[in-house]
């Protein structure tokens, strides 16, 4: 909403772009094979390093598509991206101070010691930085006009 309403300043009509059943397909194959695998082999779900694979994937991959195939938009995502930072960063740091979660693990590739707490490199560049270029990057790609 704060990527529509302060950037991309244009009215949609329609509620539903077909390009979202390819979307809403690959999460419900993803969901099934992950079910599958935790039931029959659980133990291929121990992926070494996964926080990190999983942050490439999910965030770096789409949006360097998004950069790449459609450099005009995502030169529009910076501002969003400079928000949501602040706000992921000032999340993180009181989550951690409350206790609320922690990184317990030692597969990082780096951790960062900041204001009294702790967290892995992969935190800052996937979570703070990159999460929401990503999602914007899903959203232009499945569901705006990508303009």
């Amino acid at each position: 909403m704060f990527y529509e309403y302060f950037v991309d300043k244009h009215a949609t009509k329609r509620l539903w772009n077909p390009k979202l059943k390819y979307l809403l397909t690959a999460g419900i194959l993803i969901f099934i094979i992950f079910t599958l695998l935790f039931i029959n082999s659980p133990k291929l779900l121990n992926i070494p390093y996964f926080y990190l694979w999983f942050g490439i994937v999910l965030t770096l991959l789409p949006f360097i598509f998004q950069w790449f195939e459609f450099p005009h938009v995502t030169k529009k995502f910076l501002l969003v991206g400079i928000f949501f930072f602040y706000l992921h960063f000032l999340y993180e740091i009181t989550a951690l101070k409350l206790g609320w979660w922690a990184f317990p693990g030692q597969e990082f590739i780096g951790q960062v010691s900041l204001l009294g707490v702790i967290f892995p490199i992969e935190e800052v560049v996937f979570w703070f930085i990159l999460l929401a270029l990503a999602i914007l990057s899903f959203y232009e790609y499945f569901d705006d006009d990508e303009k």
